[in-house]
């Protein structure tokens, strides 16, 4: 990105990651046909539609905001995760889109196609050397020893979607969509034309 001072470089960093979210439309409403219950309408939240696939890719990004906000990611700071999941699909998607290494700390008996899954978003993996239930921990002194930061899911999330979350939760953001879905018929609401200057 650049060298210039670490608060342009932090600056630059939280406009990239960002504007994945700034682009993409809201996860769609997808109706699940109940041919049996005809009077009953059932809609799934189509949380896939993300980039990564997944709703672990709203999480991560708050969470990459947050650490990069308060210093704890700068230029050329590793990134390390303890999971095999969409959590560690979705912070190789922001450390690739920062030019930052990733590597995801996982589980022994990993499946390939999830590991190819961070390789896909530019991460790397190393299997665990301790058993699953030391992970965490493992994947946090790999990040001390990497002078990097370690991806704390569990801990981390809550402080990251508080001040970095959207203005509405998934719920609030599905209830809306069901409303609009509702009141228009299932289609999109009609578009207000902005007014020409």
């Amino acid at each position: 990105m650049t060298d210039e001072h670490p608060n342009a470089w932090a600056a630059e960093a939280i406009r990239r990651v960002e504007a994945p979210g700034r682009k993409a439309a809201p996860t769609p409403l997808r109706r699940l046909p109940l041919p049996a219950m005809r009077d009953v309408e059932v809609y799934l939240k189509d949380e896939s539609a993300h980039p990564t696939g997944s709703m672990k890719y709203r999480l991560v990004r708050a969470m990459f905001r947050e650490a990069i906000a308060n210093g704890a990611i700068e230029a050329g700071t590793p990134v390390i995760a303890a999971t095999s999941g969409a959590v560690a699909v979705a912070g190789a998607h922001f450390a690739s889109l920062l030019g930052l290494d990733f590597i995801a700390v996982v589980p022994a008996r990993t499946p390939g196609e999830a590991l190819a899954r961070i390789e896909g978003e530019g991460g790397r993996w190393q299997t665990a050397e301790q058993p699953p239930a030391a992970l965490q921990e493992e994947a946090r002194a790999l990040a001390e020893r990497l002078g990097g930061h370690f991806l704390d899911h569990f801990t981390d999330a809550e402080r990251a979607t508080a001040v970095w979350g959207a203005p509405l939760s998934v719920a609030a953001r599905t209830v809306r969509s069901c409303r609009r879905s509702l009141t228009y018929g299932g289609t999109p609401p009609p578009r207000r034309a902005r007014a020409s200057s």
